[in-house]
Parts: structure tokens; sequence; C-alpha cells
């Protein structure tokens, strides 16, 4: 059974961890930087927004990381309720090492050097 305040909790933490995350990559990493920069000055040219780049892009983030997050819900949601033929993140009895097992054989696979 599923703990609905524990989930909200984790899910929340979770959210705001990669925001984190996201916040770093688009400081350090220049084309992510130069991503997102353009597409805010195309919002504010199309008079979507206007806001400040820096609350923009917290907004962006934050919806980006909700979306990870509520993704990964729903797809433990199928592996925990057997919708899913290969377990990707885990799930019940032994799904997870074969979760993990197909992660590895994924990297393997599509190693780039």
């Amino acid at each position: 059974m599923i703990d609905r305040t524990v989930l909200l909790a984790d899910a929340r933490a979770l959210t705001s961890r990669l925001v984190e995350d996201l916040r770093e990559r688009t400081e350090r990493d220049e084309e992510s930087r130069i991503a997102v920069r353009g597409t805010y000055d195309r919002a504010v040219s199309a008079g979507r927004t206007d806001k400040t780049y820096e609350e923009w892009r917290e907004d962006l983030l934050a919806q980006v990381a909700a979306g990870w997050v509520l993704a990964g819900v729903f797809v433990r949601f199928c592996e925990d309720n057997g919708l899913v033929a290969t377990p990707l993140l885990s799930g019940p009895g032994t799904a997870l090492d074969r979760a993990r097992d197909h992660r590895a054989e994924f990297f393997a696979a599509n190693h780039r050097r």
C-alpha cells in the first residue's frame, strides 16, 4: 500500500534536489545555458513572460524536475503492476536486479568513445 504522505514528502525532496542540479547545469554547461537563455529571450519577445530571467528559469527548472519525478512515479506504478515487460527502474521481487542489468546492457551496447 502506498503511503501518500511519505510519497509526497519524498517527491518534494527529490524535486528540490533536481532543481538544484538543473540550476547548476544551466550555470556550468555552456550549451545548456545558451539553450535556456534562448528560450527565455524568445518568450520575452513573444510577450509570453514579463518575469526576470532568474524567476523564469526557476519556474522552468521546477516544471522540468516535477516532470521527471512524475514520470518516475508513473513508470514505477506500471512496473509494480506488471504493465511493462522489462523493468526500467525497479519493481517487486527481483525487478530491481533486472532493471539494473537492463541498464548495464544498454550502456554497454551504447558506449561512445
